[in-house]
């Protein structure tokens, strides 16, 4: 009987062995199995650890370079960030620039298309100048007043220009001519219009010359002399009476041809003046209503050189008041 209960659990620890073949041990009624060990042919021994230790190695040879080219990456980045910085500390060289800071402390102090220069717009530049790619040029024809220009030439808009552009430009009785200068309207007939006639260098209707007295006509002086001629005395007496049958005054005016200093001139067109003025007192005529002025050469009546042109400008003219 234990033969045959013996031989019936047999099966059964057979199937024990086989369903923990996973090499947990398990127990049976009394007794206790182990997980039978595998056992690996001649061929396969060692192949295991041989491939986990050669496995290992890489790992460990990945991880170090992977430690090298992460600290050779970072010591490159230092090395560029320190680069950059010294180029922005350092700036380009004199004379090149990026702005105004790099030309700070020399003589062309403004930066221009990269580029240390003179001036950069106008207001770099001193009175009277320009900025002409980077230099102050100075302006042709600049002026702050007429006496900075040439000749009778005005400053206008700080440039020099002509005398006169229009006839507003000029005294009373000149008119702005075609070369830009102040001229008496007239010196003969011809050059006023129809039924007009040149009486002291300016055109008058012919109605009005009825009245010998409505323009009193100039007199005129030697070279240098402010002197009375005959010609002048005679006409002067005629003047005086016209004067005493009126009540304006008069201005008698001095004029001088353009040899000489202005300032001689102006000079000895007070002298023609006054020749005249004293002469007309002489005559009965009240001092009072008579006053004088001189221009020198400022207003010729005619323009050129030679005798005759300058006879002509050596004169006083009279003009009512």
């Amino acid at each position: 009987m234990a033969s045959s209960a013996s031989a019936k659990g047999r099966p059964g620890e057979r199937r024990s062995l086989r369903t923990n073949r996973s090499g947990r041990e398990q127990q049976h009624g009394s007794r206790t199995f182990a997980p039978e060990p595998i056992h690996r042919g001649p061929a396969t021994a060692g192949r295991g650890d041989v491939s986990l230790e050669v496995s290992m190695r890489r790992s460990e040879m990945a991880q170090d370079v992977g430690r090298v080219t992460t600290g050779r990456l970072w010591l490159l980045f230092m090395a560029l960030t320190a680069m950059m910085w010294w180029v922005s500390a350092c700036g380009p060289t004199y004379p090149n620039c990026d702005t105004d800071d790099h030309c700070e402390g020399h003589e062309n102090a403004y930066c221009l298309q990269g580029t240390c220069s003179q001036c950069r717009q106008n207001t770099h530049c001193q009175e009277g100048f320009q900025c002409v790619a980077g230099a102050c040029e100075q302006i042709l024809n600049w002026c702050k007043a007429d006496g900075d220009c040439t000749g009778k030439q005005r400053c206008r808009n700080n440039r020099c220009g002509p005398e006169c552009i229009s006839d507003a430009d000029c005294s009373d009785g000149m008119v702005c001519k075609e070369d830009g200068t102040c001229q008496v309207q007239c010196v003969v007939n011809t050059d006023c219009p129809d039924n007009h006639n040149c009486q002291s260098g300016r055109c008058i209707r012919q109605a009005q010359i009825a009245d010998p007295c409505a323009n009193l006509a100039a007199i005129n002086f030697d070279y240098n002399e402010s002197a009375l001629t005959t010609t002048a005395r005679e006409r002067l007496r005629n003047h005086s009476e016209c004067i005493k049958n009126r009540s304006s005054a008069v201005q008698i005016e001095g004029h001088c041809d353009e040899r000489g200093t202005p300032e001689y001139n102006i000079a000895l067109g007070e002298r023609r003046a006054r020749s005249a003025r004293d002469y007309l007192v002489s005559l009965g005529v009240a001092r009072n209503r008579l006053s004088m002025i001189s221009y020198g050469e400022e207003r010729p009546v005619k323009y050129g050189t030679g005798e005759s042109v300058w006879s002509l400008n050596r004169r006083c003219e009279f003009v009512w008041k």
